[in-house]
């Protein structure tokens, strides 16, 4: 195994204060590592084009993949109200605003000339 000595201008790749002595194979990894990092940039920047070519302008399928990307999952079935349940609601809201005004008098209201 040889050792190379870097120098500051062949810092790609490396942590600061990384510099001295590398062995040879410690660089091949290194390039190695970058062309993995290409690949891994390339294949995701070609999978978000085909997506968003895959949307045909449909901008609410489009966001729905980006909502699970982002990771907004959708909601689960018991956190979905069916009508139902906001007539039940509505109802108890109506109720319990009547009640709390039931003791009001009501107000002497004229909507035309006296």
């Amino acid at each position: 195994m040889t050792r190379t000595t870097v120098l500051p201008d062949d810092k790609q790749g490396l942590q600061k204060g990384d510099f001295g002595e590398v062995s040879d194979d410690r660089l091949r990894w290194m390039g190695l590592l970058r062309s993995m990092r290409a690949l891994y940039e390339d294949k995701n920047t070609r999978f978000w084009q085909k997506e968003i070519a895959a949307s045909k302008g449909d901008s609410r399928w489009l966001w729905r993949t980006f909502k699970g990307v982002l990771g907004d999952a959708p909601p689960a079935d018991s956190d979905v109200h069916t009508a139902d349940d906001f007539a039940t609601f509505f109802n108890d809201k109506v109720d319990d605003v009547r009640a709390s005004t039931a003791a009001t008098p009501l107000y002497d209201v004229h909507t035309g000339p006296r």
